[in-house]
């Protein structure tokens, strides 16, 4: 067992009949998991990913939202788009008193996608289907979306990089095609595709809201994005070949017009993290860095 937070978390489950006591269940911490508690649960022939939530991370631009999460992965259920939820527990005050939302759901095996992007496009047209009840409004007309990145841009001391920006922040364009509002992943980068036995499927969904679909076709063409999964950067080719599988003119002009208000917002989002980052953890905060000198080249 990892440790005592493990111990009490299974103790929980079997009380909850998510698991039966006695059938040589583990607990396995998943490495890269970030801010929350995050274990893979094997026993009985189940295999589930356990998240418990730390508070924080509100007024970030992915900020931590434990229902919503919940509500998208009930949405998604039986779309073959995200994993399969299996519970969720608001706020668990079963566990010894400490009070934390707890999710679950199946654990889809894989690795991170690394090519082939009409399947991606193919999973975010699946995912148009969905429409969950109570997710926060996204911002999705370019003065909303270029005042999120002023908004940061104000918490960063002025340097050349903000000056670069500043300089090159983008006219709004005079008028954009009436689109759709969708559920909207919001951090559907490569890193939060995997590519599994059973198709593809987007995990990660901790901020989700409604808002223009043109925002996660953005989070998975943006070379910031990219450079933040670990990925090569895709080509223009892949570019047309994603929208022309994609097939939503509506939506790929929206995309186009709004790009320049998105690119602003995640390079502003990038200097920030660069900052925060600098002294606690300098090899991210410079990858944050080179996202910020890729997508700059987009804007």
């Amino acid at each position: 067992m990892d440790n005592p937070l493990a111990s009490q978390i299974l103790a929980s489950l079997e009380r909850r009949g998510v698991v039966v006591a006695g059938t040589g269940a583990v607990l396995t911490r998943l490495p890269g998991a970030g801010w929350n508690d995050v274990f893979r649960l094997q026993a009985g022939g189940i295999d589930l990913v356990v998240k418990l939530y730390n508070a924080g991370q509100q007024a970030s631009l992915y900020p931590m939202l434990p229902d919503a999460e919940a509500e998208a992965l009930k949405a998604l259920k039986g779309r073959k788009v995200a994993p399969e939820l299996v519970a969720y527990f608001p706020v668990d005050n079963d566990m010894q008193g400490l009070g934390r939302p707890m999710l679950i759901y199946e654990h889809y095996a894989g690795k991170q996608w690394s090519g082939g992007v009409e399947a991606v496009a193919d999973l975010f047209r699946r995912q148009l289907a969905a429409s969950p009840a109570g997710l926060r409004p996204l911002a999705s007309e370019p003065g909303a979306i270029l005042y999120q990145g002023d908004q940061m841009l104000a918490k960063v001391f002025e340097d050349t990089w903000v000056q670069r920006l500043k300089a090159a922040r983008p006219v709004p364009p005079a008028a954009l095609p009436r689109g759709r509002l969708t559920l909207v992943h919001t951090d559907a980068g490569p890193g939060n595709l995997i590519q599994g036995n059973d198709g593809l499927r987007l995990i990660g969904w901790r901020c989700p809201g409604i808002g223009d679909p043109a925002e996660d076709l953005y989070g998975f063409l943006s070379p910031a994005f990219q450079i933040l999964s670990k990925s090569p950067l895709l080509s223009t080719d892949d570019h047309g070949q994603f929208l022309r599988r994609y097939n939503d003119a509506v939506t790929v002009e929206r995309l186009d017009l709004l790009w320049p208000s998105y690119s602003y917002r995640m390079l502003a989002y990038c200097r920030l993290r660069a900052m925060e980052l600098q002294h606690r953890d300098p090899k991210l905060s410079e990858r944050y860095r080179n996202a910020f000198e890729a997508e700059f080249e987009s804007l």
